[in-house]
């Protein structure tokens, strides 16, 4: 036994020292039958190439009286599902188990049956190994490991160009109300995250804005000002350039009318993550950020040049991005 638990913390400590060596990369794609109830995190880990497919969901009725078959029919899978998990006290909010798991098919087949009275709320995460990281052609920050937030409703990140459908860009001038004490961001390496779920920008501190020994990477940020401040407390992303940018979990509408916007729709059922991908190499000449041809949820997506990725990456471990892949066939 002591034996075994020697080579057990050798074991670990070999991937712990890995994981050190592995960006961290987070590609959350939310698929949500029924918006009401809570959702957690499913994802993918993929360690030296070996990708091992989870998938960590919440299943639960819509309503508080829904018809009998159906209730019964959940019922009975939750208690499959509880033995499999080995759960004897009901103590679990969600389930978690292989994505080819023959419990997850039968949660999707109740799921056909009776969408309308169900409701599943699936997320995805991908980690990738450096060897894929190295190909990837460009970066979309996406930071939930945060140092400093912001707070309050009337933050001006973006601004709605189109009444008809609704879509909006990045605004001239970025304005937000750091919660905390933003003067700390002159001093050390950060992230940020400004605006609400859907209205977001990301961006860096003015430590590290200003330590940027290259200027061109600079071209790719504009100042974040506190609603009454005089001088920046951080710098988002901003890009002017405009690149399509496909995910195959999305649909496509044609441009409205009014605007020429292309809109990105979620498709109604979605299996796993799929990976953002452009179709023609990207040069960064003119910028190191770019923003997506279309829209998702209504916004353009900035995407960073490697470079760019990798100095931020070095100096924040735990920054988050999705990578982004040539696809040309």
């Amino acid at each position: 036994m002591e034996s075994l638990r020697i080579k057990l913390h050798h074991w670990w400590k070999m991937l712990d020292c890995y994981k050190h060596k592995v960006y961290i990369i987070c590609n959350v794609l939310c698929h949500s039958i029924k918006t009401k109830g809570i959702c957690d995190i499913s994802f993918l880990i993929c360690i030296q190439g070996n990708m091992e497919k989870k998938v960590k969901f919440i299943i639960e009725t819509t309503n508080y009286q829904v018809p009998w078959e159906v209730q019964h029919s959940l019922d009975r899978l939750r208690i499959k599902l509880k033995k499999y998990i080995c759960d004897k006290f009901n103590y679990t909010l969600y389930y978690e188990m292989n994505i080819d798991n023959s419990l997850y098919s039968d949660v999707l087949k109740l799921m056909e049956l009776y969408g309308n009275e169900l409701s599943l709320q699936v997320q995805y995460k991908v980690e990738y190994s450096e060897e894929e990281l190295n190909e990837a052609v460009a970066f979309i920050p996406k930071f939930t490991k945060i140092q400093l937030e912001e707070y309050g409703d009337d933050n001006l990140t973006h601004i709605e160009i189109c009444e008809k459908c609704g879509v909006s860009k990045f605004a001239e001038k970025y304005i937000a109300n750091p919660a905390g004490k933003a003067n700390k961001l002159n001093t050390g390496d950060y992230v940020i995250k400004c605006g609400d779920q859907i209205d977001e920008v990301y961006g860096i501190s003015k430590y590290m804005f200003d330590n940027m020994s290259n200027d061109f990477l600079k071209i790719g940020f504009k100042p974040i000002f506190a609603k009454r401040g005089k001088e920046p407390f951080g710098y988002g992303f901003y890009g002017k350039e405009e690149v399509e940018l496909y995910n195959d979990n999305y649909i496509y509408e044609e441009q409205c009318d009014e605007c020429n916007s292309i809109l990105a729709e979620e498709k109604s059922k979605i299996e796993g993550p799929c990976e953002f991908y452009v179709k023609e190499k990207l040069d960064f000449t003119n910028s190191p950020v770019y923003v997506s041809r279309q829209f998702y949820d209504k916004n353009q997506i900035v995407f960073i040049k490697p470079e760019l990725y990798k100095y931020i990456i070095d100096k924040v471990k735990n920054a988050e991005f999705i990578p982004v892949f040539l696809n040309n066939h």
